[in-house]
């Protein structure tokens, strides 16, 4: 298999994947009237999974050992975060309204911990030595959400 084969089919599975995650936000952004912190984290939460999924679903044949384990530990993590941060969201939602303020960056933070929990528990030479693209994307999403935090406090009105 050569390098630019391998390049090919990786780019393929996170178009494909971000094309999922718009097929999926846009299909939930006609279908919700009011956005609430439930509703945001049900568009937004996925974005991480759909481009590791597409990726591990559309490049298992030409990627390595290593980066197949990266990709599984990525989905585990992704859907467990997203889950545990729907019951957190749904627990705390009624009773404080500022929720809605820290809701995509605390559940990205939260996704973000358990792939390096998870990450950490492997052997040195299952570990992929690159930084992912699963890790940009999350990283993005964190720092734009904090961003999206500290704004007022920064360039007050």
């Amino acid at each position: 298999m050569s390098r630019t084969n391998l390049e090919s089919k990786e780019l393929l599975g996170y178009i494909v994947g971000f094309g999922v995650f718009l097929i999926w936000s846009f299909s939930m952004l006609m279908s919700v009237e009011k956005t609430t912190p439930i509703s945001d984290w049900i568009m937004y939460g996925p974005i991480a999974f759909s481009l590791a999924s597409c990726h591990y679903l559309l490049s298992k044949n030409v990627i390595d050992s290593n980066k197949k384990i990266d990709d599984k530990i990525s989905i585990m993590s992704n859907v467990i975060g997203m889950i545990l941060w729907y019951a957190v969201i749904v627990i705390i939602s009624p009773r404080y309204i500022l929720i809605s303020d820290v809701n995509l960056a605390g559940g990205y933070i939260l996704i973000f911990l358990i792939y390096f929990i998870s990450r950490s528990r492997l052997a040195e030479t299952q570990r992929s030595k690159e930084f992912t693209f699963n890790f940009f994307i999350l990283l993005i999403m964190i720092f734009n959400h904090v961003a999206d935090l500290l704004m007022p406090y920064i360039f007050p009105k």
